[in-house]
């Protein structure tokens, strides 16, 4: 990773080293005017201005780009986040409740967690129906109840950090500026937020909530 103002670079090898992939982000204030697409052409001109104040090791890399790149829209739902991810007996999960920008690395991730809890508390919801004196539909609302509960703050976080992670690589976040050690130290607490997180706890809180939303 390298950082920069208002710009950051990913570098990873591919095809067992045979590859070099490089993914490099530009901030632009501007809108993006192609309402029906996500990703537009661009060129290696484009990449090798972008980044010509950086070191000669990015200025290397982007001499080394085809000349027909992709360029790619970042949108997240930071700015207009979901009040609730439920409404009556149907839900949203994934990018479409929580979609966020990839600095984290975690929004597949974070679809799998709600996955996880749908699965267990859908599960819950179908025997509740068979052997408690409940209709379909009362489990059901209670099940999306859960899911809500337990999933929106935490999807969200992970929205609202991985935000803060771009403004971070590119010099914007004010707490970290150009500090390596104040960026280090808040990469290592934010991802340690995503590689910690306690699944098993997560479904245990799911169960919980679900049974007192029955009584």
């Amino acid at each position: 990773m390298h950082l920069g103002q208002d710009a950051h670079v990913l570098t990873f090898p591919v095809a067992m080293g045979k590859l070099l992939n490089v993914v490099a982000f530009v901030t632009d204030p501007g809108e993006w005017p192609h309402e029906e697409k996500l990703s537009a052409p661009a060129s290696k001109e484009e990449a090798v201005q972008a980044f010509s104040g950086f070191g000669h090791v990015v200025r290397a890399v982007m001499d080394l780009l085809p000349d027909t790149l992709d360029r790619w829209a970042v949108f997240d739902t930071y700015d207009h986040p979901a009040s609730t991810y439920v409404r009556g007996r149907m839900c949203i999960a994934g990018d479409a409740a929580h979609a966020s920008s990839p600095h984290h690395g975690a929004g597949a991730g974070t679809g799998i967690e709600d996955a996880a809890v749908l699965a267990a508390v859908l599960a819950a919801a179908s025997e509740t129906a068979s052997s408690l004196a409940k209709t379909k539909a009362e489990a059901l609302r209670a099940a999306l109840a859960t899911y809500d509960a337990i999933r929106l703050e935490r999807s969200q976080w992970v929205v609202q950090s991985s935000r803060i992670l771009g403004e971070l690589y590119e010099w914007q976040y004010e707490p970290t500026g150009r500090d390596a050690a104040k960026c280090g130290a808040e990469v290592y607490w934010r991802s340690h937020q995503i590689w910690d997180y306690d699944v098993d706890d997560m479904l245990r809180r799911t169960a919980e909530d679900y049974r007192r939303r029955l009584e």
